[in-house]
């Protein structure tokens, strides 16, 4: 309040300096391209061809978008571009850069946006549904893509996020659907067959190794990261382990996936471990106990897993290509860690029986000395008598 009595005594007087006016007003109009950079990051011709569905068109006005563009909104609208066009690794790579809190809050405030600007077109609740999916307000995705689908029956986007929505509540049969009808919208959409050979996996089908080969052929990218790593899950499921691990090993060290294709890779050789174990213990009757041991982990690797749902966490933490497969591996990944474990205990038997051998030996050598003790003790008892 002084302050302003200040201001007001200074203006009415004449003593508040013209050149400090002018300072002000140049800095309010400095900051102002700032904030219309913010307030206006997706260019109109960007927007206009992606409420065209002119993917390549969006692909190509972002091509100069990456995983370090400022812009949350870019990376994802350039995402979705490149997942509609089959450029599957660039889109994982978008998609990627986009987990955190910051962008997740940023996308959720420009699709809400665009969505209430364009309400009769379907991209636009489409980008609105992604956006809800993002921050695993599932009801409000589904509703939102729901409304997309009523704009648009032919939005194979639109039908590809419901069927992922539907996996992460738990609706296995529904999301299978979902993702039949995205093929049928459009049989060129690599996508598709990934997260329906993802399902496939968690159904134990043996049609899952065969979606994952199309959403490979179907995909532009020399050597698509998702579809080889769904491979591998597939083959591993199968006990393939040698072919499962070349897939994992085939994954570059340069993807955001590698890590976790390694860990993968390590689990395949467990598991090719644990049957030349069993093998071996078939035919030899003094591994008796490490038959039970390694008996007991393939129950445990065999053991069928729960659709991830948002009750047991398994829930996918964003409309991102394959999700689903990201889950699968993280489920073989920990059973590869029980496999770490059993082996680690079969190590620890192995290593106690050595030591229980070392221990017979020490005793029997004890008993020896023992056995001399007691003659030297019985020829020295006449003469103490």
């Amino acid at each position: 309040m002084r302050g302003y009595t200040v201001f007001r005594s200074w203006t009415r007087t004449g003593y508040f300096p013209a050149t400090r006016i002018a300072m002000l007003w140049s800095a309010v109009l400095l900051l102002l391209p700032l904030l219309a950079v913010r307030a206006e990051s997706v260019p109109t011709d960007v927007a206009n061809a992606a409420l065209a569905q002119d993917w390549t068109k969006v692909a190509e006005a972002l091509n100069g978008v990456d995983a370090k563009t400022k812009s949350a909104e870019l990376r994802i609208i350039a995402g979705h571009a490149c997942l509609a066009t089959n450029h599957n690794n660039r889109s994982l790579e978008l998609f990627a850069s986009a987990l955190n809190d910051a962008d997740r809050t940023a996308w959720m405030s420009w699709a809400e946006r665009f969505a209430s600007e364009h309400p009769e077109n379907a991209i636009a609740w489409y980008f609105k549904g992604d956006a809800h999916a993002r921050r695993r307000e599932w009801n409000e995705a589904e509703r939102t893509l729901e409304q997309a689908l009523r704009l648009d029956k032919q939005c194979y986007l639109a039908w590809n996020a419901r069927g992922i929505v539907a996996h992460a509540v738990g609706n296995t049969l529904m999301a299978r659907m979902y993702f039949l009808r995205a093929v049928r919208a459009n049989e060129d959409f690599a996508d598709a067959y990934a997260n329906r050979g993802t399902l496939n996996v968690f159904r134990n089908s043996v049609h899952a190794q065969e979606d994952f080969v199309t959403a490979r052929s179907r995909s532009h990218d020399k050597s698509p990261i998702l579809p080889i790593i769904g491979l591998g899950c597939a083959l591993y499921g199968q006990e393939d382990y040698e072919q499962a691990r070349k897939h994992f090993d085939s994954i570059p060290e340069a993807s955001a996936m590698w890590s976790l294709a390694k860990r993968n890779g390590l689990a395949a050789e467990l598991g090719k471990l644990s049957r030349a174990v069993q093998d071996a213990v078939r035919s030899s009757r003094p591994c008796k106990f490490t038959l039970m041991a390694m008996t007991t982990l393939t129950c445990r690797s065999r053991k069928p897993r729960k659709a991830p749902t948002p009750q047991n966490g398994g829930s996918p933490a964003s409309l991102l290509a394959s999700r689903g497969a990201f889950k699968y591996i993280s489920d073989r990944s920990r059973q590869g860690a029980g496999v770490t474990k059993v082996a680690r205990a079969a190590t620890k038997v192995v290593k106690g029986a050595k030591a229980a051998t070392k221990v017979a030996k020490a005793a029997k050598a004890a008993t020896k000395v023992a056995r001399q003790a007691g003659k030297l003790a019985t020829q020295a008892s006449p003469h103490q008598s």
